[in-house]
This record gives C-alpha cells, sequence and structure tokens, in this order.
C-alpha cells in the first residue's frame, strides 16, 4: 500500500484520537484537580474551566510518533523528548500547585542547560560560552512566551499552529524527526482548538504551553543550526518573532509602568485589540490574519532580506498605536 496513504490514514487516526482525549481529559480534570478559576484580575473567562488541554496535546503527540515511527533514535532526539517531557511535568505541577514564578524558571533553566549541553548551542557569535547564553535566554523566553500569550480562548494554541505551520513550510523536509513531531503536534492543536475556541471547554494549561513553546524554541535552534549565511539565519529565527513581538512589547510596556515583566498584567496585544469593541472570536481572527501575514512574509525573506524591512516598519506601528490604548 502506498506509503503516502498510510501517511495520512495515521493522520486522520492520530485527530480523531486527539479529539476523544481531549473530551475525555475535560471529564478528568475535577478528579485531577486541573481546574483554572476566574479572578477577575487576570483570569476573565466566566466559569472554572478544565486546564488539562496539554495533557490531550502531548498524549497525542505521542501516539503519532509511535504510528509513524521510522526515525533512528540518537542522543539527540532523547534529549529533545526528556527534556520536552520534564518542561510537560512541571507544567502540570505548576497548574496543580500554582509553583512560584522563581522556582519555575530556575527549573526551566536548569533543563534547558542539559538539553544545550547534549545538542550544543547553534554558532551565533563563533564564541561557545556566549552561544550558549544567548540560546539559553532565547530557549527559556520561548517556553514562557507562550504561557503569557494564553490569554484568551483560541490565542495561544492558534499562533502556536501558525509558528509550527511556518515551520513546517520552510524545514529541510530530510529531518524526518522533527518534521513529524510538528505534524503530529498541528493535527492535536486542530482537534485542541476545536474545545478551546471561544466559548473555550478546555484551556491548554501551563503543562500545554510551556511544552508548546520549549517545542517551538526547539525547532528554531535545530533549523538555525543549520544555517550558514546571515539571510538563512533569519530565514529560520523568523517564524518566532510573532510571539516575541508580544513578548517584548509586554515587557516594555510593564518596565515602562514600573511594574515586574514577570508579573501578570493585561497589556498584551490581544487585550488591547479586543479594548477596540472587537469580540474575543474576531480578535483572535485578527491575530491569526496576523501570523498568516507572518507566514508569507518568512517564505519571501528566502528569497529577499530586504522584506525584513517593511515588517519592522509596520510593526513599530502597530506598537506605538496599541501602546496608546488604555487597558484596566
Amino acid at each position: 500500500m502506498n506509503n503516502n496513504f498510510l501517511e495520512i490514514t495515521d493522520g486522520f487516526l492520530v485527530f480523531f484520537i486527539a479529539i476523544i482525549l481531549t473530551y475525555l481529559v475535560i471529564k478528568l480534570a475535577p478528579f485531577l484537580s486541573l481546574i483554572d478559576k476566574p479572578d477577575n484580575k487576570l483570569k476573565f473567562h466566566i466559569k472554572p474551566t478544565p486546564s488539562t488541554g496539554g495533557l490531550a496535546i502531548v498524549s497525542s503527540i505521542t501516539i503519532g510518533l509511535i504510528l509513524n515511527y521510522k526515525f533512528e533514535i540518537h542522543n539527540e532526539y532523547i534529549a529533545v523528548i526528556l527534556f520536552l517531557l520534564s518542561i510537560f511535568f512541571l507544567g502540570i505541577l505548576d497548574d496543580k500547585y500554582n509553583l512560584s514564578v522563581y522556582s519555575r524558571l530556575l527549573t526551566q533553566v536548569f533543563f534547558s542547560i542539559l538539553l544545550l549541553y547534549i545538542i550544543s548551542p547553534p554558532d551565533i557569535f563563533g564564541f561557545f560560552f556566549l552561544d550558549f547564553i544567548i540560546s539559553l535566554i532565547f530557549c527559556v523566553a520561548c517556553i514562557n512566551s507562550i504561557n503569557l500569550l494564553d490569554i484568551m480562548d483560541g490565542l495561544a494554541g492558534g499562533v502556536c499552529f501558525f509558528v509550527l505551520l511556518n515551520y513546517l513550510i520552510i524545514i529541510d523536509n530530510s529531518i524526518l524527526f522533527y518534521n513529524l513531531i510538528i505534524t503530529y503536534t498541528l493535527i492535536s492543536l486542530l482537534a485542541f482548538l476545536i474545545f478551546n475556541f471561544n466559548p473555550a471547554k478546555v484551556f491548554m494549561g501551563n503543562s500545554g504551553s510551556t511544552f508548546l513553546g520549549g517545542l517551538i524554541a526547539i525547532i528554531a535552534i535545530i533549523s538555525f543550526k543549520k544555517s550558514v549565511i546571515i539571510q538563512e539565519k533569519i530565514y529560520y529565527i523568523f517564524p518566532v518573532s510573532i510571539i516575541f513581538f508580544d513578548l517584548i512589547f509586554v515587557i516594555i510596556i510593564r518596565l515602562n509602568k514600573g511594574l515586574n515583566p514577570t508579573r501578570g498584567s493585561p497589556d498584551h496585544l490581544a487585550l488591547r485589540i479586543r479594548k477596540l469593541n472587537f469580540s474575543i472570536k474576531n480578535t483572535v481572527l485578527i491575530i491569526y490574519l496576523f501570523c498568516i501575514f507572518f507566514i508569507f512574509c518568512s517564505v519571501f525573506i528566502k528569497y529577499s532580506i530586504l522584506i525584513c524591512i517593511p515588517v519592522v516598519i509596520i510593526l513599530m506601528i502597530i506598537a506605538i498605536k496599541m501602546s496608546k490604548i488604555e487597558v484596566n
């Protein structure tokens, strides 16, 4: 039987498994004590909502990789899998016990150091220690950027979907392991978004958001390592700019207000767009369109680095306009 047909069949099978698993983890949430309760400060959802979506996403990806297991296992892949599982279980503990920001960050730093030690950081400036520190900061920032972005039904899951879709389009097809994990993550996210789009029946929780952030960090680093010229380096790092744009925007706004950037506050771009009288659904769809725009731009970077100039100008204009919108 044709291998492509088998792969498509596996994809549909994983999609339906992911739907079933998401439904089951919603029902299991009360027994696992993984319920996200509104606080009217940063959590504005109407009623307590299961935060077990990450469990369904990770389980579905695992099943997909097992069904389509045809890649050689070596140290790099083992390190990646252990890193992602460690970040995932740390997220579950955070969802359940509400860990302190600093204990969570220190643990993420420790896991990231172990990962980079095994897979080695990309050559950025030619100095190992400096390259290691920059890669470490990038990795931890990626892990937490999705968590910070998870403030609205369908937002974080949708943004992750488009970022990973971007990488699936541009990544080297010969890297089978990463192609497979991206593909099954996309399938799992589609199933999750059915339940997560407004009004959400389930959240991905810190376990899901940090897992996805860690995965995006790994894909970006592995892709970046294979680049040689500056244009290739920008080409492979550009897809994450959509999540770093919001992260940097929020950090600058909070610092200007004299707030601790690690503490939550309603300063995100999505919340500011919402203030323009858009519904939650329309706000998320606007962000999706923005993500699609980034995908087109990232593809064109391969042919001309000059596309970065109008993109940077557009982002600066958006940042300035959005910063003037008052949020409570």
